[in-house]
């Protein structure tokens, strides 16, 4: 029998095999001297053609963009927005530098020397001190104070401790105040504001006139201090202040405040802005993430004793929700025993679109407080109320830089 020719299965491009079947199409090797010819046409003589055209279009798009660039320099509008990011830069790096020099200093966690008057009831804790150490302890009777029954010296502490609205502030490492009659008005303390920002000193202000009766002897000190807590209202404009008055406080005198009034910013308009997930915005710095503001609402909801309690908050907020998952956090502040209080402002596509029905919404929410909204419908701005006492003056000593001074630039910008 025959043997059949041996067919290779694969195809080489080389010449035709004798051996293979001449029936079938035969492969030619590819002509490598046509292709280096194609080569040399394209980047020899195509590109070179090409090249400066697009070279020249470059150029005159990257004038031209340079022309664009420096009218847009000169326009008036420009230079404003620019302008105002220079201060708020500024102000920001200020700001940032003064609260790491201005941070009030903790409370030891054992003081060397008991200001309050040791209680018997307290058990043997008496028998455990040396004599000299109990002799600083206990109070000895004033001979004059004697002469007063009780209940009329607590009249007269509370004279003088009491009804005041006392505005705190940060200072060089530790907290100062500011004294004002405690009137309770609808304006949310603006007249107070403008104090802090150009204090008036013939006033009695600062922090010796007020603790200057609780500073004469122990035995006044005990008896009128707790006055200091309890029948006064404190005023925090910052949104460090609540978090430096409960650390240089002692627990329980913290825990005394029975009226306060609390001033919060959220100086970033995507603060409670989500992604597709649903995770709030991440580069937003303390104290204005929405982390500080629920630390300061979980302080608010440990205050046994407090019985009114005003939160003024200021924007800017973007849209509506926002401001609704801003009052959220507000809910674990049920301990309020009198009137509470909340002054949200209006976000700015409220003011855009004019949606009337946010004061509806927010009133069926089911809130534990009553939410108070500004009369006019206007964005909030960035007054710099933040900025008080020394933080209030910039670089130079000037004032806080402020929105409202630049309103024409700030809806330019919208």
């Amino acid at each position: 029998m025959k043997k059949s020719p041996d067919i290779r299965p694969d195809f080489k491009l080389c010449r035709p095999d004798p051996s293979f079947p001449s029936d079938g199409p035969q492969l030619k090797r590819p002509s490598y001297t046509r292709m280096a010819v194609y080569y040399v046409m394209f980047y020899g003589i195509f590109i070179p053609l090409v090249s400066p055209i697009l070279l020249v279009a470059g150029i005159n798009s990257f004038i031209e963009q340079k022309r664009r660039d420096r009218e847009h320099d000169k326009d008036p509008q420009t230079i404003l927005c620019r302008e105002r990011r220079r201060k708020e830069e500024r102000r920001e790096k200020l700001f940032r530098k003064r609260r790491v020099a201005h941070k009030p200093r903790s409370l030891p966690k054992r003081r060397l020397r008991s200001l309050s008057l040791l209680q018997e009831g307290r058990g043997s804790l008496l028998s455990k001190f040396k004599p000299k150490t109990l002799k600083d302890t206990v109070v000895k009777p004033s001979f004059l104070l004697a002469k007063l029954p009780p209940d009329v010296r607590t009249q007269i502490w509370e004279y003088v401790l009491g009804g005041y609205a006392i505005s705190l502030y940060r200072g060089p490492g530790r907290l100062y105040h500011l004294l004002h009659d405690d009137e309770d008005d609808d304006d949310d303390l603006k007249e107070q504001e403008q104090d802090l920002k150009q204090p008036d000193f013939s006033r009695k202000v600062g922090k010796t006139n007020l603790l200057a009766l609780a500073k004469v002897c122990r035995q006044v000190y005990i008896e009128a201090i707790s006055i200091l807590y309890t029948k006064n209202t404190f005023l925090l404009y910052q949104n460090d202040t609540l978090f430096d008055l409960k650390n240089t406080t002692l627990p329980f005198r913290f825990s005394s405040i029975r009226s306060l009034k609390l001033h919060w910013q959220f100086r970033n308009q995507e603060t409670f802005e989500r992604d597709i997930s649903g995770t709030l915005s991440r580069h937003v710095s303390t104290p204005w993430d929405v982390q500080t503001w629920k630390s300061a609402c979980t302080i608010l909801s440990q205050l046994p004793a407090l019985e009114n309690l005003s939160v003024n908050i200021q924007g800017p907020f973007l849209f509506s929700q926002n401001v609704d998952d801003m009052l959220e956090e507000l809910r674990v502040v049920n301990n309020v025993k009198g009137e509470f209080r909340v002054k949200a402002p209006w976000s700015r596509i409220v003011h855009l679109a004019r949606d009337d029905g946010m004061d509806w919404r927010l009133e069926h929410k089911g809130f534990p407080f009553r939410v108070r909204r500004p009369e006019v419908v206007f964005p909030d701005l960035d007054e710099g109320v933040w900025l008080f006492g020394e933080d209030a003056l910039g670089p130079s000593g000037e004032e806080p830089y402020s929105y409202s001074r630049d309103l024409e630039g700030y809806l330019y910008m919208l």
